[in-house]
């Protein structure tokens, strides 16, 4: 299967080991997949958009995944940040023309040795036919064509409060692979450390990834 293109963002903040740890297991997983990478510098790791250092900005982590969608070549997209791991099932997911696909069956690992999930929606979920994230994206850049103010309230992902925005509404659709893919909860995030909330559900350890400090330990070093 290629008929998807890995759409890879960055603002190459991350600790450089750590970065490589995440890149080498995408690149297993990824195996025939042609993977973009869109950075704020220069990288030689997949087919290489640099777009300088623009700022870490939400706007601008959308207006990263337009530029690799407008590259793209194939069908379908999946994003993917640099702090995430996926599986091959996650890559394998093929959306209706009009629908865009969100993986909630994404656990966050934890510094204190443990996996938590939480219902939520973001694009390193996100798996979709690629017109349709360049079309939508196409239209809010045209509608907003300057980043917004700081604690300014923005269009979220997608298919998400798009009519709130004054956007063409995108269909989305929530789904759960039989896989979980993994977000760090690490400081240098784009939202720092995250609390850990009575809600969250917890594990110790979870399938195909296994236990959570033996894993945070071979990707991300020591705790």
């Amino acid at each position: 299967m290629t008929n998807v293109s890995i759409i890879y963002y960055t603002n190459n903040k991350i600790r450089k080991d750590f970065a490589i740890a995440t890149q080498n297991e995408l690149i297993k997983v990824a195996a025939d997949l042609p993977i973009i990478t869109v950075s704020h510098k220069p990288m030689v790791f997949g087919d290489n958009i640099c777009v300088g250092e623009i700022g870490s900005l939400i706007y601008n982590i959308y207006k990263q995944i337009f530029i690799g969608a407008q590259a793209a070549k194939t069908k379908y997209i999946a994003c993917v940040e640099d702090d995430c791991l996926y599986t091959r099932e996650h890559f394998c997911l093929q959306p209706p023309d009009d629908t865009i696909y969100y993986n909630m069956n994404r656990w966050s690992i934890d510094p204190r040795g443990f996996y938590y999930h939480r219902r939520r929606m973001g694009m390193w979920q996100c798996v979709a036919p690629r017109q349709l994230i360049v079309d939508a994206l196409e239209e809010r850049f045209k509608k907003y064509p300057e980043p917004f103010a700081p604690k300014t309230p923005q269009p979220a992902e997608p298919g998400k409060h798009d009519e709130k925005f004054g956007l063409t509404p995108r269909k989305f659709q929530i789904l759960y692979t039989n896989l979980p893919i993994v977000t760090f909860n690490h400081r240098p995030s784009m939202g720092g450390l995250r609390k850990i909330l009575k809600t969250d559900e917890i594990k110790k350890d979870i399938p195909y990834w296994g236990n959570a400090v033996k894993l945070w330990e071979r990707i991300y070093g020591s705790r």
